[in-house]
């Protein structure tokens, strides 16, 4: 697996293939933190806004595989980075463990030097 985390702008530019709200100043961004399988398979993503809240994620429905959440800068730390493997890839690790029947099968995460991927808790 591949942990990959990106900055996203919640509304398109001109020539994007995504329409904005038209007229919106609007310039808040997200960030997503994405994995994708050695086959090419990509997991659900982490989505964390910015805010002090959960006021601050959107009505919107997400798939329920998905993982949203905030943090006052919607920068991803340590608490979002638990929060993805065990949401996001431990799931995913145990049902491909449980489908070839083998539930001490070792997995291998390829991350970058981002420090919270990096700490004792993890």
């Amino acid at each position: 697996k591949q942990w990959y985390q990106r900055r996203v702008a919640i509304t398109a530019g001109k020539g994007a293939k995504v329409i904005g709200v038209s007229g919106t100043k609007d310039k808040r961004q997200i960030t997503g933190n994405f994995a994708v399988t050695l086959s090419g398979e990509f997991l659900p993503v982490q989505i964390i806004y910015q805010g002090k809240t959960k006021r601050c994620e959107p009505k919107f429905k997400f798939p329920s595989s998905f993982h949203v959440t905030h943090t006052h800068n919607h920068w991803s730390n340590t608490l979002t980075s638990v929060q993805f493997f065990e949401k996001i890839l431990l799931p995913h690790i145990e049902s491909v463990r449980a489908s070839i029947n083998s539930p001490e099968q070792k997995a291998l995460l390829i991350s970058d030097v981002f420090r919270a991927q990096h700490t004792q808790t993890l």
